[in-house]
């Protein structure tokens, strides 16, 4: 399967999938409210998800994950390069993510394509085992 464009089809898929990379993952319901939203577009494949917030000239990811199997082969590099095309062809101005702070691989991931960390959201994170882990902020400037 190639990327495509997240649709409310894809809820089940979207919500199993996401179960995969997630402490909290979240529910068909949720997916569903969220792709219901004018703002909410998304991108994905058979095992990687991208989701958004498009709000005028800013955007923020809500969601961004490939299957814990297909991790290393590049898939979630591919759909932040999709988003950024995208907000170029859109007139965004920027996008911004949370990321947990103990998300190594992905900090790392944010930081290549260019997003820079602006700030830090204390114990934004619920935990399985009921402890909070701090979020990073970061923004890239399109």
């Amino acid at each position: 399967m190639s990327l495509c464009e997240l649709t409310l089809a894809h809820v089940e898929v979207a919500s199993i999938l996401h179960e995969t990379s997630f402490e909290k993952p979240w529910s068909e319901k949720e997916f569903q409210d969220l792709l219901s939203l004018p703002t909410t577009k998304g991108w994905m494949d058979e095992n990687s998800l991208l989701m958004i917030s498009h709000v005028l000239d800013e955007i923020e990811i809500l969601t961004i994950l490939t299957h814990p199997q297909a991790r290393g082969q590049g898939k979630a590099k591919a759909l932040l390069e999709r988003l950024i095309s995208y907000a170029k062809e859109q007139n965004v101005c920027q996008i911004f993510l949370e990321v947990n702070v103990e998300n190594l691989p992905a900090i790392a991931l944010y930081e290549k394509v260019g997003f820079q960390k602006t700030g830090v959201r204390k114990n934004y994170y619920k935990m399985k085992d009921g402890t909070f882990c701090d979020g990073l902020v970061y923004l890239l400037k399109i």
